[in-house]
């Protein structure tokens, strides 16, 4: 698909930031991304949405923020919808999506979140369109026909939030033969593969050679991504773990700013401030953003945070005290000063506990790689908005064995860069490891030593035990991609003949489920296989191959009918 394209687009949609790049096939090394002829104010722009109260879009990025703001501050914000951070809706603990799954905006009412997120992919497509029209080589492309869609996703994104994706591109207008799915550390692997590393090992300065293994960390605003790969002799990837990963990324360290507010002031003065004085709390925000970002630990031994005055006298006025004396009165009396009438003169302690919980996660996260992983990897490659706090990259080298840490070149752009050389080099990553454990449900003769009375029932006169997992696919498996597993389906056809069958795929965390019960093997039913009856209809006794198929990002499958050897027609549904 790649090598026959012209253009290539790879669109971010992250939980804090959003962007897109192109390139020409004709020139892979020029890329534009979203700043290039002012198409939006920087490469990479928050993921915030503003909606009109007829729910068409008003504006993205940190503009419409602005824009709610000053509708709030006029007094005619009344119907107008922001959306901030629903990216994280589609983690959902990693269980099965519907795609009916509503979303909320910031005053909690719902929307249909496949029409929010098809409406972001459409603006960006949008916008992508009319900055290649701009180009002077637009004159020699066919635009639609000639572009290859690449949207990230987390890698630790369940299979339902991977074609709920994919869906949502498709509602955009995105044809699903010109879309591909990238997992954003695998893009940004590809990225770092090629850059010129400051290695410590390597004083001058090198690239990702043959044999190189390391551990690339993708941390982002709201998930965190880990990956482990090694570099093969002729420049292919190949994972040497399976990917891990959950929701400890940046976003926390602000969400916990949030919450020493509010055991300061209380949750009614903090909800009241942010819905009476929107702009105030915006710059309260950005504020600590700036403070977050620049935080160095040991450099660093004090950091100044400004408190609008409105939010001073909401609280003053609520506690019927001074915010100096809820300070003192405070468990932050030891670490925070309040000075000059509205800052807040903070010492480092307090800033360590913001990022304590997401450090947590990602320390407990590497340090379960390196003790599980066989392989001797020494090089640890960070990306992603996140990276670029010194204070986290700081930490990590004080509590994680790691001989090297590497922080990339333009560190928040290895993704959306990154996606765009998986479009010139689509098989770069030759296999990955399988995160679950895959099968099939199925009924076998009852045996008393072996199976529960539970599970026992009675067909064709035969006493079988229901709920057997038939294992396909196990956790940790080396996969390849287009790889097939077949499991033949040979059952009696129970009354019409021209029923499409629905077969359920369950996953697990074990290896070795021996029953599809969610209690007992964490098993859960994540996906229905949907064959279509031929046109005939089935004959008495129905002989499938049935095959599950390993995908780039997602799993397929294949059914073909063993009587006359035909392909029937086939689906499999996360959603």
């Amino acid at each position: 698909m790649g090598s026959k394209s012209s253009i290539f687009v790879a669109i971010d949609f992250g939980t804090s930031y959003s962007g897109f790049s192109y390139m020409f096939s004709t020139d892979p090394d020029t890329i534009i991304t979203a700043s290039h002829g002012s198409i939006l104010p920087d490469d990479r722009v928050p993921t915030i949405l503003l909606l009109n109260p007829d729910n068409s879009l008003n504006s993205f990025g940190i503009i419409a923020e602005d824009n709610y703001a000053k509708l709030m501050m006029s007094g005619k914000h009344t119907g107008y919808r922001l959306f901030r951070e629903f990216k994280m809706a589609l983690y959902a603990n990693n269980e099965r999506l519907d795609s009916d799954i509503n979303i909320y905006d910031t005053e909690n009412r719902p929307m249909n979140a496949m029409t929010v997120f098809s409406m972001v992919i459409n603006l960006f497509k949008e916008l992508v369109l009319k900055s290649i029209k701009q180009s002077k080589l637009s004159q020699t492309y066919s635009f639609e026909n000639d572009i290859i869609w690449m949207i990230t996703i987390p890698a630790i994104w369940s299979d339902s939030a991977r074609q709920f994706m994919r869906r949502a591109a498709t509602l955009a207008g995105i044809d699903e033969k010109c879309l591909r799915l990238v997992l954003e550390p695998e893009a940004a692997a590809l990225y770092c593969k090629d850059q010129q590393l400051h290695i410590s090992t390597s004083p001058r300065g090198s690239c990702l050679k043959p044999k190189s293994k390391y551990i690339l960390a993708d941390l982002g605003g709201g998930t965190v991504d880990f990956c482990v790969h090694e570099v093969l002799p002729k420049g292919e990837i190949r994972e040497l773990y399976r990917v891990v990963g959950g929701v400890f990324g940046g976003s926390n360290v602000n969400n916990e700013f949030i919450q020493f507010l509010i055991k300061l002031f209380g949750a009614p003065v903090m909800k009241k401030f942010k819905k009476t004085q929107y702009y105030d709390y915006l710059m309260l925000t950005r504020g600590f953003e700036h403070v977050k970002n620049t935080f160095d630990s040991g450099h660093t031994n004090t950091f100044v945070i400004g408190i609008p005055i409105t939010l001073i006298q909401m609280a003053e006025e609520d506690s019927d005290s001074s915010v100096e004396t809820l300070v003192k009165q405070s468990v932050y009396a030891s670490c925070v000063e309040f000075r000059d009438g509205n800052k807040f003169c903070c010492k480092e302690e307090l800033m360590e506990t913001f990022y304590k919980s997401s450090l947590h996660g990602i320390i407990t996260t590497l340090n379960e790689i390196k003790s599980c992983c066989t392989e001797n990897v020494d090089t640890l490659l960070i990306v992603g908005g996140f990276s670029e706090s010194q204070y986290l990259r700081e930490f990590i080298k004080r509590k994680v064995q790691i001989k090297d840490l590497v922080l990339a070149k333009e560190p928040r752009l290895a993704v959306l860069k990154g996606a765009l050389k998986m479009g010139l080099k689509p098989n770069t990553i030759i296999s990955r490891r399988a995160r679950y454990t895959y099968g099939f449900r199925v009924a076998v003769p009852f045996n008393r030593n072996l199976h529960p009375q539970s599970l026992k029932f009675r067909r064709e006169g035969k006493y079988f035990c229901d709920r057997i997992f038939s294992k396909v696919i196990e956790r940790d498996m080396d996969l390849k991609v287009g790889q097939s597993f077949k499991v033949n389906v040979n059952e009696e056809i129970p009354t019409n003949k021209n029923m499409n069958l629905s077969i359920a795929l369950y996953r697990s965390p074990k290896k070795n489920p021996t029953f599809c019960l969610e209690s007992d093997e964490e098993c859960t039913e994540v996906g229905t296989i949907n064959i279509k009856a031929p046109r005939e209809g089935w004959p008495s006794r129905y002989n499938i191959d049935q095959f599950l198929i390993a995908d780039e990002t997602e799993l397929k499958v294949k059914a073909i009918d063993k009587t006359n050897g035909r392909e029937l027609q086939t689906n499999v549904t996360f959603l």
